[in-house]
């Protein structure tokens, strides 16, 4: 829930705020995330699949679906954790998908 919160808010605010600098009025009743734990993949805990609906204001305002893969990453001996989100409106079977995955593999997230 909390990771569906924060996709809505963030997207909403960025959508709107450079909407604004833009002259466009994206209605933020419109925007929503839907995020559900992922059923597939090398290591399924703590990674999830999101959608999200957002006007892309940095072009022509037309309304998106996003697709997200959120990856929680925990540090207990720090107290920390951290989250890799993955993002593109491509279907998630096309090759930028591979790309993005390779990319999380190399980041390494302080202990």
């Amino acid at each position: 829930a909390s990771i569906e919160e924060f996709l809505e808010k963030y997207y909403r605010g960025l959508s709107i705020g450079v909407g604004r600098g833009r002259g466009l009025t994206p209605d933020p009743t419109q925007m929503s995330a839907e995020v559900v734990p992922m059923q597939s993949g090398e290591d399924p805990r703590n990674r999830y699949s999101a959608k999200v609906t957002f006007f892309d204001t940095f072009n022509d305002g037309r309304k998106l679906m996003l697709n997200v893969e959120a990856h929680v990453i925990s540090r207990p001996g720090s107290k920390k954790t951290y989250m890799s989100l993955l993002v593109s409106p491509q279907s998630r079977d096309s090759g930028v998908w591979q790309k993005l995955r390779g990319i999380e593999r190399n980041i390494h997230f302080p202990e």
